[in-house]
């Protein structure tokens, strides 16, 4: 594979959120190292990328960034560091002074990462710009969920203080995939919190913004080195998975003038830079929209832009570099995106409670479209994706078949 540029790409991360940024770097020439803290071999077989094992980010900070150093000391030019999960990005934030002195990068301010890594930070900045977002409370003891109980009406939702805490494999080996556990009574908060503090006592307990699943959307924004290009792309989610309290199973473009101009609007407040993802939830009672979280990376659904003529890889690449790119034109509505598993799942959630149709899942996939997993110039992803599922969904089909039987 020909490349144009001489600074490697080091892309930190896993899954089709890494996927989607090597493909997009790959197409544009960009050599790219794909350097993973958890082998993930659907990401790891991409063509445009060499993959690298690396210790955890979290379990060996120091022995990652060293790896990292390591890695690079051969090349002749500086490489460039972009981060697809929170974990790598709380890293470099941490590591920022040394690791400059090797990488090139684009990430927010440190004092910003500090506060909206966190979700107790994020709310009290979003308070502080008045940002609408719904009502939040910290805990760290069972004492502090008892008085959260006595302020907030039910139903609420208990979030984790760090997102990464409920994406480890101990954790989700428990519960799954979730973002938020939405609770009905001041019984069932106490008990889930007294569950999920063996995995970090630190949560938010926060007022539940009403509406369907549909009525959350995703923004994703970069901001130039220079603070002068502001550059929006929005996603109306459809389906999540796990339903109801998930992250993007199937998406589409979509223009929301309210959401840009709010969400533009804090990001300049704060002197963000970089990328970053921002999710919003229409609250159909109270006819306004909320911000629910700001993650400052590419999130799952990023192979959409590119897709779309909008290539923040590429442009995160170039600026990281103080090489000019060109600004994009506007994109078109009622593109989508899904990730095979993730929608087969949510699809499967979604019937069993009679909210969709099997025809209905089906028509819902006309016009043009983009698969997280598949792409006609990289298959072997979409190879080793199917290795990895069809047995296991063959095994949950069996499992299906014994109950009924039985």
């Amino acid at each position: 594979m020909k490349t144009q540029f001489q600074h490697v790409a080091f892309v930190l991360g896993e899954s089709i959120n890494a996927l989607g940024v090597v493909k997009a770097l790959g197409r544009e020439g960009v050599p790219v190292y794909l350097v993973q803290g958890m082998p993930d071999p659907v990401s790891g077989a991409s063509r445009y990328a060499r993959t690298f094992h690396a210790p955890h980010p979290v379990e060996e900070p120091e022995a990652f960034v060293g790896f990292l150093e390591e890695l690079a000391q051969p090349l002749r030019h500086k490489p460039v560091l972009l981060p697809t999960t929170d974990v790598t990005v709380m890293l470099m934030n941490d590591y920022r002074e040394r690791l400059e002195q090797t990488f090139h990068f684009n990430v927010p301010p440190g004092d910003v990462i500090q506060k909206i890594t966190s979700k107790e930070g994020f709310y009290e900045l979003a308070r502080q710009h008045n940002l609408p977002v719904p009502r939040t409370i910290s805990a760290r003891t069972v004492e502090d969920v008892q008085r959260a109980a006595k302020e907030l009406d039910f139903p609420c939702a208990i979030k984790p203080y760090y997102s990464h805490v409920w994406r480890t494999p101990e954790f989700r080996s428990r519960y799954g995939r979730m973002q938020i556990v939405k609770v009905d009574s001041p019984e069932e908060l106490i008990k889930r919190y007294q569950e999920f503090a063996a995995y970090d006592p630190r949560m938010v307990i926060q007022e539940y913004i009403q509406g369907n699943d549909d009525c959350e959307y995703s923004l994703h924004t970069y901001v130039s080195k220079n603070g002068e290009q502001m550059i929006h792309f929005l996603a109306h989610k459809i389906r999540l998975e796990p339903i109801h309290h998930g992250s993007a199973a199937f998406i589409e473009t979509a223009h929301v003038e309210d959401i840009f101009q709010i969400g533009g609007a804090f990001l300049q407040d704060i002197g963000y830079r970089g990328m970053s993802s921002f999710q919003f939830k229409w609250d159909p009672i109270r006819k306004k929209y909320f911000a629910i979280e700001l993650n400052p990376r590419f999130s799952l659904w990023n192979f959409l832009e590119p897709s779309c003529g909008v290539n923040y890889p590429f442009m995160n690449y170039l600026d990281s570099l103080d090489q000019p790119f060109e600004i994009p034109p506007d994109y078109p509505d009622g593109v989508k995106w899904f990730s095979l598993e993730r929608d087969v799942n949510a699809f499967l959630s979604y019937r069993k409670e009679g909210s969709l149709t099997f025809w209905q899942w089906v028509r819902s996939y006309r016009g043009p479209k983009y698969c997280a997993e598949f792409s006609w110039d990289d298959p072997l992803p979409f190879v080793k994706f199917l290795g990895k599922y069809v047995p296991r969904a063959f095994r949950a089909l069996k499992r299906r078949i014994l109950r009924g039987n039985g």
